[in-house]
């Protein structure tokens, strides 16, 4: 009987009262289901091991008839591969973007002279084996079009 007094007090029907009640428990089940969504942690696909070492390589690249030194390194707790570029004397990181059948593809970031080297431009690295990996660059206007090539080889502990 209380439930029945308060919404003839309140001025509301029966129905408006179960609607609004119907409409509350639904914003609470989206606002729980967001929330789960955006609290779940983002699951990344991890790199392949056959990536993980100390690499080295002479880059050509065809649009500049240029060659540089290229060192990428890659240990066990780096969540992205690490390269430099010392004769070019900038650096940066790969970042996983995708993989695309055998094809490990990232974006370059520039961290270290950032003017010197190309900013975000995919790098495609392909395993050839355990010892030597292919890799061509492509800018990022134009993924379509290699601009330079690489073979990374890696280097040997003494």
């Amino acid at each position: 009987y209380w439930g029945i007094g308060l919404l003839v007090c309140s001025g509301i029907g029966a129905g408006q009262y179960v609607r609004n009640r119907r409409r509350s428990r639904d914003m609470k089940r989206h606002l729980t289901l967001l929330l789960l969504l955006f609290s779940a942690p983002i699951f990344t696909q991890s790199l392949p091991a056959w990536l993980y070492g100390e690499w080295d390589g002479i880059g050509q690249q065809s649009n500049t008839n240029t060659e540089w030194l290229t060192w990428m390194t890659l240990y066990r707790d780096d969540a992205v591969p690490a390269v430099d570029y010392p004769s070019l004397e900038c650096s940066g990181q790969w970042e996983l973007q995708r993989v695309e059948g055998k094809t490990w593809i990232f974006r370059e970031v520039i961290t270290k002279t950032v003017g010197r080297c190309s900013q975000h431009d995919w790098v495609y690295v392909r395993y050839h084996s355990e010892e030597t990996l292919e890799v061509t660059y492509a800018h990022s206007w134009a993924p379509e079009n290699i601009i330079a090539t690489l073979t990374l080889r890696r280097r040997q502990l003494p």
